[in-house]
């Protein structure tokens, strides 16, 4: 269904066929905390853009509590902090890229992004994770 909503958006102009094939096998990972209001800032805009380029989402919160349109959470674990920070300090909301198969995690932003931000982060950003992974090293 995923595919085909992406597809149906890629007629239409709405997102790029590299983003459409992109997102068979990545998916878009948002840490947040429920008392933040930059992370309900972050919600909606990032639940649209996800809608219209195919892209699921995984959601972890640091307090155990759901944002609204984000009502199934995960727990942001200390080892997937961990793997995702890298030891650097801990903000949010913040969003990463993960490759479903490897585990790959690539930052993609922290803070609250407008919908042309995140459009644009993701435009520029998308192309050379492609290129990183074509050349076989994640």
């Amino acid at each position: 269904m995923k595919s085909m909503i992406a597809g149906l958006l890629l007629l239409l102009g709405g997102v790029s066929h590299a983003h459409a094939a992109f997102f068979d096998d990545h998916k878009v990972m948002f840490f947040f905390a429920s008392t933040c209001p930059h992370c309900h800032k972050q919600a909606p805009v990032l639940k649209a853009w996800a809608y219209d380029a195919g892209a699921d989402i995984e959601a972890y919160s640091f307090d155990d509590q759901p944002l609204p349109g984000f009502e199934e959470v995960y727990p942001a674990t200390q080892a997937l902090v961990s793997a995702a920070f890298k030891g650097e300090q801990i903000r949010y909301p913040a969003l990463f890229i993960v490759h479903d198969k490897t585990g790959e995690l690539y930052p993609v932003s922290v803070g609250a992004l407008t919908e042309s931000e995140l459009a644009l982060r993701m435009q520029t950003l998308i192309p050379k994770i492609v290129a990183y992974e074509s050349r076989g090293v994640s």
